[in-house]
């Protein structure tokens, strides 16, 4: 008999610990008070942004393809093989060192767009009229949009680096 009189005690704390164990907060939200609630609040969760415009800004598009339009024109003015892509790589360092958001995505897109652009500057002006003729026009131009977008990412990557130690 002691033994299921212990069992029902048993049962009856952890039935009570159960209903216990949740708290409803001021704010609505029902938190936990068992052993690992502690943990829950340590833990980041993942959480998305409120609104997609967060994840790609139209206005920050145009302002790092603009800059990288205007890197792929005034590389073609310098004559040194892949001034360009240094030039594009100034121009969105530029813009992550002076932003107060790091905006990777559009940059990594507007560099791929300017990457076209020297792609097609390349053609216009003869430099890459041979290859493309030849057979080999979709080969070159990926390697120029993947460069854009290569270079485009590291100058906002290592301009948002010295931001970060500017501010720190």
């Amino acid at each position: 008999m002691d033994s299921g009189s212990v069992e029902a005690e048993v049962e009856t704390d952890t039935d009570t610990r159960t209903q216990t164990d949740e708290v409803v907060a001021h704010d609505g939200d029902v938190r936990s008070r068992g052993r690992l609630a502690g943990l829950r609040q340590r833990v980041p969760s993942p959480r998305l942004p409120r609104s997609r415009r967060s994840l790609f800004s139209p206005a920050a598009f145009g302002t790092a393809l603009l800059l990288g339009a205007a890197a792929m024109l005034l590389g073609t003015l310098v004559p040194l093989p892949a001034s360009r892509f240094v030039l594009l790589f100034v121009a969105t360092f530029a813009y992550g060192a002076v932003g107060d958001t790091a905006r990777y995505a559009e940059c990594v897109v507007a560099g791929a767009a300017a990457g076209t652009v020297g792609f097609l500057l390349s053609v216009a002006l003869g430099g890459a009229l041979l290859p493309v003729l030849g057979g080999f026009g979709a080969e070159i131009a990926g390697i120029g949009v993947g460069a854009g977008a290569l270079a485009a990412l590291a100058g906002h990557y290592f301009g948002r680096d010295l931001r970060a130690g500017w501010v720190d």
